[in-house]
């Protein structure tokens, strides 16, 4: 028998599945010390920063790069269009809901402009979103 998932399922928190299996693939990465928080102007290699979206060449995590929280899961997510998957995310929570708040929650945390969220605070953040459907930046 396959063990449950600790985890609210893609449809609870009102996310398409391609991006949702990149939030999981984040924090397992994080989980795995595979990041390396940077600052956000400043490319490296699995750099992140909340302060950044995105920035790499053809979605490629070889090469310098920073993302955040979504601009990781855009990247890692399994969907064949990655297009969709980042517009998918969002779209598919339709009108203003307690699913659509907590994912703005997630990936635009109070002061993220600023780049100063760690690595630890977000796979904490990412973590309690996926058990709870509410991140906890600490």
């Amino acid at each position: 028998m396959l063990a449950r998932s600790p985890y609210k399922t893609a449809e609870d928190l009102g996310l398409n599945e391609p991006f949702y299996e990149g939030l999981l693939m984040v924090l397992d990465k994080m989980k795995k010390g595979e990041f390396v928080w940077t600052k956000k102007d400043k490319l490296v290699k699995n750099g992140f920063n909340m302060a950044f979206g995105w920035s790499g060449r053809e979605y490629s995590a070889e090469c310098g790069t920073v993302g955040c929280i979504a601009g990781w899961a855009f990247v890692l997510s399994p969907a064949s269009n990655k297009i969709d998957s980042l517009i998918g995310a969002v779209t598919s929570i339709h009108e203003p809901t307690q699913q659509r708040e907590n994912y703005w929650g997630l990936v635009m945390p109070e002061g993220y402009q600023n780049g100063h969220h760690t690595l630890e605070q977000a796979q904490i953040a990412l973590e309690s979103y996926l058990l709870t459907g509410k991140a906890d930046w600490q």
